[in-house]
């Protein structure tokens, strides 16, 4: 082997890799006392060869090649010792190991026994190697759950809140980010601050970028209670750069209910919006059922009383409107209860009456008008929207018959026009259907309310109901029209 080494250039990699092959029927049949390899080779030079041997592992596939002589290597008994500054005395830290060469791509956990066994080579505990990236000892001990090891960094004195400087990584997160909860609890305790954010995540933040909901709720609670025993306070409600909370990233992530409860109860706080003004309340309305979604709106009503139950997102969406969309009934009506206002408008200046009137569902405006008139609510029935429709014209425009006329016994003036000039007699006589029905029921129950309608009002356009009846073709309308007192006008004499 001394021989072979003397015709090694070391600063040339192909002539190092030619060495290693060189020596592996060597070192395969070594049957002799094993060497003093600091009697044959240079620190450096062994160095370079772990290094070239763990990219021969990884990169190359050449495992036999690789691994030979790192295990022989461990066998010597050989252990790597530190370069010193001379001036100063201390230990060069500031330098690539073949623990990182073998651990760096993308931390794939191909080989973590191999590198297990590096740690017995690299055994100075008290000097921690960071390479250019600035990745530690510790980080990859952390990463791959050595417990031990990580102990012994920590026991040494290290940093337990050192951060990779490339990546904003603390040992922390690569403990929680691998599900290895001893490491994390070793961290704890000698110091590691629960609440170190890195790149503005949290440890809890890391926590949900977990794959599934179970690994989520599994790490979850151990992080908790680790904490609890060791009397740290967790920042539930600490946001990120983008102003996302770990209960905003639960949602967001699709993870399960319980690992959401958890969060409420330990003090999350629903109500905070992120920099679109997305509050975990408007994503909770988008992901269970309705029975669900009211048991996680009393779990908040626990911790927050609802808070701003009225909050609005970006779209100006309260969470009632966001139930009244998706026919959320009995989250609407644990919402109404609580005092959400079904007058305030959204972005498109809709009332919960409106949303309610614009889907096909007959029954909705009662439930809704019960309810109010349970908590003792005015609803302003003929709100305007921006286009200037009252819920009525919505109803009409639906065919809702039923809602039609609970709207007008209720109050709903019924010759309101929205800004096209449309009344709501106009609604019926410009849509697909001859709705003979609906026309007359809105006339006979204008009449009984003691307001007639003004069956010749004209839209902007100049068009009277009778005329957009004409041009539509609904010939029952025009009969009714003009039996009750509609005059044609010369352009729809011209279509007849």
């Amino acid at each position: 082997m001394k021989s072979l080494h003397q015709k090694v250039n070391w600063d040339i990699e192909d002539e190092r890799s030619k060495f290693l092959g060189e020596i592996e029927p060597i070192i395969k049949t070594w049957t002799r006392q094993l060497p003093n390899l600091r009697d044959i080779f240079r620190p450096q030079e062994i160095d370079l060869l772990l290094t070239d041997s763990a990219v021969n592992l990884i990169l190359d596939g050449l495992e036999n090649k690789g691994r030979l002589f790192i295990e022989f290597v461990i066998r010597t008994g050989y252990k790597d010792k530190p370069e010193v500054d001379e001036e100063a005395e201390h230990p060069i830290v500031h330098r690539t190991t073949a623990v990182h060469q073998l651990s760096q791509y993308c931390y794939s956990r191909h080989h973590p026994e191999l590198i297990y066994k590096f740690f017995s080579i690299y055994d100075r505990f008290d000097v921690i190697y960071a390479d250019e990236t600035g990745n530690t000892h510790l980080h990859v001990a952390c990463f791959y759950g050595y417990d031990d090891i990580v102990e012994k960094f920590l026991e040494a004195g290290q940093d337990p809140n050192y951060l990779w400087s490339s990546t904003g990584d603390s040992p922390m997160n690569l403990a929680l980010e691998s599900k290895h909860l001893n490491a994390a609890c070793l961290l704890l305790k000698h110091g590691a601050d629960p609440n170190l954010a890195c790149n503005g995540f949290t440890p809890l933040h890391w926590i949900m970028l977990l794959r599934t909901s179970f690994e989520v709720s599994l790490v979850l609670e151990s992080f908790f209670d680790i904490c609890d025993d060791l009397k740290k306070s967790v920042q539930i409600n600490a946001q990120d750069e983008w102003g996302q909370t770990p209960l905003f990233l639960a949602l967001a992530r699709h993870h399960s209910r319980e690992v959401v409860e958890l969060l409420l109860r330990r003090g999350a706080n629903p109500h905070l919006v992120n920099e679109n003004g997305l509050s975990s309340v408007d994503m909770i309305c988008t992901k269970w059922r309705d029975d669900e979604l009211v048991d996680m709106f009393q779990i908040i009503d626990e911790k927050y009383q609802l808070g701003p139950i009225d909050a609005q997102d970006k779209g100006v969406n309260t969470p009632l409107h966001v139930a009244v969309t998706k026919d959320l009934n009995m989250l609407a009506e644990f919402l109404l209860r609580k005092g959400g206002n079904p007058n305030l408008p959204n972005a498109e200046g809709r009332t919960v009456l409106h949303l309610t009137c614009s889907r096909l569902n007959e029954g909705g405006a009662a439930e809704l008008l019960k309810i109010c008139d349970d908590v003792q609510r005015t609803v302003h029935i003929d709100a305007r929207d921006h286009a200037g429709d009252t819920p009525l014209h919505l109803a009409l425009n639906n065919g809702l018959m039923d809602t039609v006329e609970l709207l007008v016994r209720r109050g709903a003036n019924p010759t309101l026009a929205n800004e096209d000039g449309l009344t709501p007699l106009h609604t019926i006589c410009n849509g697909d259907r001859d709705d003979v029905d609906l026309a007359k029921m809105l006339i006979e129950l204008s009449n009984e309310k003691d307001h007639p309608l003004q069956v010749n009002a004209e839209d902007q356009l100049g068009n009277t109901s009778l005329d957009l009846a004409v041009q539509r073709g609904h010939k029952k309308l025009e009969e009714l029209l003009l039996s009750n007192g509609a005059i044609p006008s010369l352009a729809s004499l011209k279509i007849c």
